[in-house]
Formats: C-alpha cells, structure tokens, sequence
C-alpha cells in the first residue's frame, strides 16, 4: 500500500477518469471494498450499474484521480481477488 508521502505527490498529478467492469467474488461481497479506495487511495468512484448477491458482485464503476493513485487502487483490487476489465463505452 502506497504511503502518504506518495498519495500526497500524486495528489499534485492532473485527474483522470476511467471507466472498468469488475467483478468480485463472492468471499469479498460485503467487506468495504469501494470504500477503501476513497479513503486509502484517495480515489472517488461512480457507480454506474451493478449487481451484488450472495454469490458475488459485478459493478461498472467510474474511478477518479490522480492517475499512480487508480493504478494503486486498481492494484489493491486485484489483489483481493477482483477481476478488472476496462469498460467499452
């Protein structure tokens, strides 16, 4: 997990916005996922459209920021087990 120092100087960056379908296993449904990316990685997020079951969970989901801080978030999701694609516009 990035440091302050490092969410601070990526801070500085100019924002970007990214659109991605991920999925999430059903292990992981309920833990604050999304939330964690707001508060750990400084990025915001949109939630687009979703579906979220006992089973697991597929979100499209818009995330803003600085871009070293997405691909941290991105990074961090992937390591929880969830499966990120790029979402066709």
């Amino acid at each position: 997990m990035p440091g302050p120092k490092l969410l601070t100087m990526a801070a500085k960056e100019s924002k970007k916005s990214e659109k991605f379908k991920m999925t999430f296993p059903a292990k992981i449904v309920g833990e604050p996922i999304m939330t964690k990316l707001s508060h750990d990685f400084g990025v915001s997020y949109n939630m687009i459209r979703g579906r979220i079951t006992d089973k697991g969970a597929w979100l499209d989901v818009e995330l803003l920021g600085a871009p070293k801080n997405i691909e941290h978030a991105l990074t961090f999701l992937k390591d929880r087990g969830v499966t990120v694609a790029p979402l066709e516009n």
